[in-house]
């Protein structure tokens, strides 16, 4: 993967990052860098003519706990609603990364989220693998990675076209 590629990648994957669970800021991560425990994982695959790869987003059992929308009304969670609502994260940041490359030209297919408990997971390193560390304000800690293969041939844009009108991620469009 070239520099620049791992440079747009990082832009696009911190935007995405930022807007799933405000105030958060994420930040480039080493692949050889040490990993937290992970207690729940969710992982999306994902295809398309150009590219193809996975991402997958992680967090502890407490940090999921603390981010839930229950937990903000008082509602107790249990270890079903975290299994959901790590999935419906890792959906709604595939989605977003579907969109922001899509802008880019890079159009894809996704799976639905798979995830996984009570096993060991090391992401792999490697040219094609990105980690990042998703810190909200309050101090709950996630780590979401992308392992993305473009095909050789595809150049892609330092920035994306402008297109007008453009909705942003969240926004409710009504027809």
């Amino acid at each position: 993967m070239t520099e620049g590629l791992q440079e747009l990648l990082d832009r696009v994957a911190i935007d995405c990052c930022s807007t799933l669970v405000p105030p958060a800021a994420a930040t480039p991560v080493p692949v050889d860098a040490d990993q937290p425990p992970i207690e729940l994982v969710a992982v999306i695959g994902f295809s398309g003519d150009q590219v193809r790869g996975a991402i997958g987003l992680c967090g502890s059992l407490d940090a999921l706990r603390r981010t839930h929308p229950s937990t903000a009304a008082g509602e107790t969670t249990s270890l079903s609603d975290l299994e959901d609502w790590i999935g419906e994260s890792a959906n709604q940041l595939m989605g977003r990364l579907k969109v922001q490359l899509q802008r880019y030209g890079v159009s894809m297919w996704m799976g639905t989220p798979l995830v996984l408990r009570g096993v060991s997971v090391t992401v792999a390193t490697g040219d094609s693998v990105r980690r990042y560390s998703l810190e909200t304000s309050s101090g709950e800690q996630f780590t979401f990675w992308l392992d993305l293969q473009l095909d050789p041939n595809v150049v892609l844009p330092n920035q994306p076209p402008v297109q007008a009108n453009e909705p942003a991620p969240g926004d409710l469009l009504l027809f």
